[in-house]
């Protein structure tokens, strides 16, 4: 018996290659970034290789807050970012601007404009100073009911203000997402799902309030009918909330079960809560004698099952995949294997 080799090629493995082919040319990588959010900017030489080994596209820089000042009694810019690092890593640097809730009650439409006007001012100066061309601005604000119509004349003005080419972003929270019709939906290009501080803080029970899957699971299907872009960010911090009386008082960023190996001044009362034994300072923090300490992390488990659910919840679109935040001080506990994993669920 003869084997005709054109006819084996045509009936078999063409088919099979154009399959492949085209399999992969529909496939759309997500771009990947990080959030940037100290006051500081400086890349440790682990952060910088993480950027690179990961092969991410953009970095979400924290510019500065505006944050109400009661001696002005008016907003300032809070926490403006200072440069030691010369050179910015070879990635998009996207300004994000933090904004208290609270400045937009009763702001009156020219009071608006004006602070527009001086936010993008201030953004312009230091993006001319790093040389940085933006390619979207981000504004972060927990906006309510009753502050979205100043919110929205700010963020319409400051596009106003921008020029055609430059995107415009803000981040939005779950509750903003499924209640589209109670708290408006934004003027902007695109959103960014925040997608942690989801939770209640008690001392008592386990759920992690960074990162709750089952509060979550209660706005998931809200994803898809959502009009705006959506982009996702997802937690990579650790912290430790404080409780006094039983309420909380404070939150102790960057603390970890490290953190807590190296205070004699703590007693365990399970795996993740703690009271203390006396009296103490932790980061300029004042830990008063009984007060309850309760560690939440976010661990590789929880980030995994968090992109298995948002992946099959969001529409199949280019969309940009955030760690908040870039921080050697996480990579004990996740490590680029696992933020490798978590990116991969999104293409």
């Amino acid at each position: 018996m003869k084997f005709n080799l054109k006819v084996i090629v045509q009936t078999f493995i063409l088919p099979v290659f154009f399959l492949i082919s085209n399999s992969c040319f529909n496939r759309i990588d997500s771009p990947r970034a990080f959030y940037f959010w100290r006051s500081s900017f400086a890349l440790t030489s682990e952060e910088s290789k993480m950027l690179s080994t990961l092969k991410v596209n953009k970095l979400y820089l924290h510019f500065f807050d505006i944050k109400y000042d009661e001696n002005t009694k008016t907003e300032i810019p809070h926490a403006v970012i200072k440069f030691k690092d010369d050179t910015l890593p070879l990635v998009e640097i996207i300004p994000v601007v933090y904004i208290e809730n609270s400045i937009f009650k009763n702001k009156t439409d020219s009071a608006c404009r004006i602070l527009a006007s001086k936010t993008i001012e201030l953004i312009n100066k230091i993006c001319s100073y790093k040389k940085i061309t933006p390619k979207e601005i981000q504004f972060d604000c927990d906006w309510t009911e009753s502050t979205k119509l100043a919110y929205f004349k700010f963020l319409t003005t400051a596009k106003e203000f921008l020029p055609q080419k430059i995107q415009l972003s803000v981040t939005l929270r779950l509750h903003q997402i499924k209640f589209p019709l109670m708290t408006g939906i934004p003027p902007v290009d695109r959103g960014t799902l925040m997608f942690y501080n989801m939770g209640n803080f008690n001392p008592a029970e386990s759920d992690n309030s960074i990162l709750n899957l089952n509060q979550a699971n209660n706005y998931i299907n809200s994803l898809k009918d959502y009009p705006l872009a959506l982009d996702i960010a997802l937690p990579l911090y650790s912290w430790a909330v404080v409780f006094r009386n039983g309420k909380p008082i404070d939150i102790l960023h960057e603390f970890d079960g490290n953190s807590v190996s190296s205070l004699p001044e703590l007693k365990a009362l399970n795996k993740n809560v703690f009271t203390a034994k006396t009296g103490f300072y932790f980061n300029s923090v004042y830990i008063q004698q009984n007060d309850i300490i309760k560690i939440e992390e976010i661990l590789s488990a929880q980030l995994q099952q968090a992109a298995e659910m948002l992946s099959g919840n969001i529409k199949k679109e280019n969309r940009t995949i955030i760690f908040f935040d870039l921080n050697e001080k996480t990579f004990n506990r996740i490590g680029r294997h696992e933020m490798e994993t978590v990116f991969n669920n999104f293409n």
